[in-house]
């Protein structure tokens, strides 16, 4: 049997820079359209301490046009793509078929 080396099997979403004053480096852990509007909204993660208080994980989405990448195009090619539909349900996104000439 092969051995397998740790990053053979334990995953990490990519790395992301939401821009703001200041930056924030984030965890990108999906990509989100809003099927209303067709707006498109990543789901990231990071850590937020100030002061002396205890560090809080944070969870949020922020329009696809604040998030900068900070690794190569590949490390993005998995990120789960879904869909927040007119009643409420998430959903996979997948794109439009191709229209008939």
């Amino acid at each position: 049997m092969p051995t397998m080396k740790w990053k053979d099997v334990v995953d990490c979403p990519p790395f992301v820079q939401i821009t703001g004053d200041p930056p924030q480096p984030a965890y990108l852990l999906a990509w989100m359209r809003m099927e209303i509007t067709g707006e498109w909204r990543a789901i990231v993660t990071y850590i937020r301490q100030v002061g002396e208080r205890p560090a809080e994980r944070m969870l949020v989405n922020v329009g696809a046009g604040r998030v900068k990448p900070l690794m190569p195009p590949a490390a993005y090619k998995d990120v789960r793509r879904i869909q927040l539909c007119r009643d409420g349900d998430i959903r996979d996104w997948e794109p439009e078929p191709p229209a008939e000439p």
